[in-house]
Parts: structure tokens; C-alpha cells; sequence
């Protein structure tokens, strides 16, 4: 679908609390999807 033009998404992710982490952490997101109207959930 490249009448969407998207260049790219930003996702913030917030981890509780009001400290800073002691080390890096790293988070791997799959399955997102971008559409002009509902699609459902995806299949297991």
C-alpha cells in the first residue's frame, strides 16, 4: 500500500518507577500492524 507514504513509527515505552536502570534493557515488538481500518486480532 504505498498510497501511505509512512516513513516511520514511534513507539514510547515507559518502565516504572522513578529510577534509572542499572543496566540496558532491550524490547523486541512483532506483529505491529498499521491500517486505515480495523483488521481483528492476529491468528495464533
Amino acid at each position: 500500500m504505498n498510497s501511505l507514504k509512512i516513513e516511520s513509527v514511534w513507539l514510547n515505552v515507559y518502565l516504572g518507577g522513578t529510577w534509572t536502570s542499572r543496566s540496558d534493557h532491550h524490547l523486541y515488538i512483532d506483529n505491529v500492524v498499521i491500517a486505515r481500518k480495523y483488521i481483528g486480532p492476529m491468528p495464533k
